[in-house]
């Protein structure tokens, strides 16, 4: 499943000015050809803003015209102090799966997001994330480094990086167990000092349930991280929805 935590909705609930949270659902590289499908993404923040839980949604919708390009659109809404979710950004999206030589030892990919149409005094922003997965025995390895950017008229200029690995074994053809890391690297001004930014680690459980209509599946995907230091909530939790189909 091909899901990030809508970075600047979650910064928006950690801040009263625009910020950067980093993803809490890491991408995969690969890309299938005439595969469409419908996201959703539910982000659950506790205590970010002061005593009040945060809520983060994002749908998208995705197809793959061909076999190494995916475009999606989508949207992003937000309820901060638990009076509905409101639709603050869009976004456009596309993945690319890169070639894979038959010396390489990983899937390698690139994907690039554009959050626009925020709320006033929310600049847009641009992510880029480079993908890769490998396997050690049983585990698939996946890793993501993300690149974080406000554009437009009175844009930061630090460029926001984040990184996210996980390890992921396979306990049945439905169902894969994971250990999920994200953690914040800081920026291209300040880079390091790991203890002052938000560094999360916790379980994940994938699980791709079959549906009755021709070619389609659903895939599910929950997990629980815990902050590592003090700059990091204490629990964040996700549920995220998939439904694909093959055409």
């Amino acid at each position: 499943m091909s899901k990030y935590l809508a970075f600047l909705a979650a910064g928006l609930a950690l801040s009263a000015t625009p910020a950067f949270a980093q993803s809490l659902t890491i991408e995969t590289p690969d890309v299938l050809k005439g595969r469409f499908e419908i996201e959703a993404d539910n982000t659950y923040l506790r205590e970010a803003v002061g005593d009040d839980d945060v809520f983060a949604h994002r749908l998208t919708v995705a197809y793959a015209p061909y076999e190494n390009l995916r475009f999606a659109v989508g949207a992003v809404a937000n309820d901060l102090v638990g009076q509905g979710p409101t639709v603050d950004q869009y976004l456009a999206e596309v993945r690319f799966e890169g070639p894979r030589p038959s010396w390489m030892p990983f899937e390698w990919g690139l994907q690039a997001t554009y959050l626009g149409g925020g709320p006033e005094g929310v600049n847009d922003a641009m992510e880029l994330r480079f993908l890769a997965t490998t396997d050690i025995g049983p585990v698939d390895i996946v890793s993501n480094l993300n690149l974080i950017r406000e554009v437009g008229g009175g844009a930061g200029e630090d460029t926001h990086f984040d990184l996210l690995l996980e390890g992921r074994l396979p306990i049945s053809e439905q169902f894969i167990a994971a250990i999920t890391y994200s953690g914040q690297l800081g920026t291209d001004e300040e880079f390091g000092d790991l203890g002052s930014i938000g560094q999360y680690l916790g379980p994940t459980i994938y699980a791709s349930l079959p549906v009755p209509v021709a070619n389609s599946a659903l895939g599910i995907e929950a997990g629980v991280l815990f902050g590592l230091n003090e700059e990091s909530l204490d629990t964040v939790g996700k549920i995220n929805l998939t439904w694909a189909t093959q055409f």
